[in-house]
């Protein structure tokens, strides 16, 4: 596929990661001199749920604290969500998978933002076509 893990943003870090917190509202943040945080965004109806699973940082946590990230590299994967790639000299490091989800029944909105927030500056992307759909 042409677009499969297409590069949708990038930050250079340059800096050893210090921790990883995220939590069940689509948030995940990242502590080092700069003040990143990663988090979805959609407007919920009543009956629909659109969202980045972020509680998968917890399986890739440790391997990634402590470690001096060059490049914290984020890629589309079509259809499923999207990579956290966490580049250390050369391009090696840890790759996330953050699966994104659209559960509804076809009469509701499908569109998620992602936004990217380093030191303060916001960066927000539409990663609609990165939600995996479960439509009744």
């Amino acid at each position: 596929m042409e677009n499969e893990n297409k590069e949708i943003y990038r930050v250079v870090i340059n800096q050893k990661i210090v921790d990883i917190t995220f939590d069940e509202a689509d948030k995940i943040k990242i502590e080092c001199r700069k003040s990143i945080t990663i988090k979805t965004n959609h407007n919920q109806d009543c009956c629909e749920n659109v969202y980045a699973d972020t509680s998968v940082m917890k399986y890739y946590k440790e391997r990634i604290i402590g470690k001096e990230i060059t490049n914290l590299v984020i890629k589309s994967v079509e259809d499923m969500g999207f990579l956290l790639c966490f580049e250390e000299s050369y391009g090696y490091g840890e790759k996330v998978f953050v699966p994104c989800y659209n559960e509804q029944n076809g009469y509701y909105e499908d569109n998620l933002e992602l936004i990217i927030s380093v030191d303060g500056v916001k960066t927000k992307i539409d990663i609609s076509n990165l939600v995996e759909d479960h439509i009744d």
